[in-house]
């Protein structure tokens, strides 16, 4: 193997492991306030946890496989779940106001728990988002707010007075807070490292995954004009301009 294939492979792996970890911690989360409070209402976040985590785990293992077993089926699948993943990124940042409600809901729930029963696994849920944010509960206020225990630590006066985490999160978007933002980028980052590493290690054959995502661009293009009732010659000219230049070359003879 050669050194370009080592990297690929570490690169790969590195993926996995961080992968693995905020994986299981969603998961764990997830599964905890599904099973701890069945009856309160998280706006469904907790369900996006236990779904989210299990997406992540199931990357992480395909990658694992594909990258250490030289497995080209998982590779394969590996980089199909990577794009469904950036996909949902960039989904996320598209329907950013609509995110931005949801997390602000959610964080309202733990919120509330925490208060009434002082949970640990919440505890340390609410302590990542406030050090990642920079923000403390609903008051903006370290000392005065009921869960300034999970806070970042203030020793002056006047740097008590922080951001309420509801504002920061109704804004996360907009404000862009630098933690937030550098992880939000940073795992777009290494998405996209980790996807051109698999291509490597892929050969040829990522040109046909290629082909396929763009025949799945292609089908999601048609279904939107169908479902929103479109209808025109300019709608259909871009379908088959760009059947044309993304689908078309997959079914040449070779």
């Amino acid at each position: 193997m050669g050194v370009c294939g080592i990297l690929c492979k570490s690169v790969i792996l590195i993926f996995n492991i961080l992968y693995t970890v905020v994986g299981l911690a969603f998961l764990g989360v997830g599964v905890w306030l599904r099973a701890r409070y069945p009856d309160a209402s998280s706006g469904s976040g907790d369900y996006v946890l236990i779904a989210v985590g299990i997406v992540m785990l199931i990357t992480a293992i395909t990658g694992d496989i594909g990258g250490c077993g030289n497995k080209t089926s998982s590779l394969a699948t590996f980089c199909v779940l990577l794009a469904i993943l950036m996909a949902a990124q960039l989904a996320l940042y598209v329907q950013r106001e609509r995110v931005e409600h949801r997390l602000a809901e959610f964080y309202g729930f733990l919120y509330e728990i925490y208060i009434s029963a002082g949970d640990p696994v919440v505890g340390g849920t609410l302590r990542v988002i406030h050090y990642t944010l920079n923000c403390c509960g609903a008051v903006g206020v370290v000392g005065l707010d009921p869960i300034s225990s999970t806070c970042p630590a203030r020793s002056g006066f006047l740097e008590r007075f922080i951001s309420p985490c509801p504002t920061v999160l109704l804004d996360v978007f907009s404000a862009k807070p630098p933690l937030a933002m550098g992880i939000f980028y940073g795992n777009a980052v290494l998405m996209v490292a980790t996807m051109a590493a698999a291509g490597i290690l892929l050969g040829p054959k990522i040109i046909s995954l290629i082909r396929l995502f763009c025949l799945f661009i292609l089908m999601v293009r048609v279904w939107n004009i169908i479902r929103r009732g479109t209808s025109g010659v300019w709608s259909m000219v871009k379908i088959k301009y760009f059947a044309f230049l993304n689908v078309l070359p997959a079914f040449k003879v070779r």
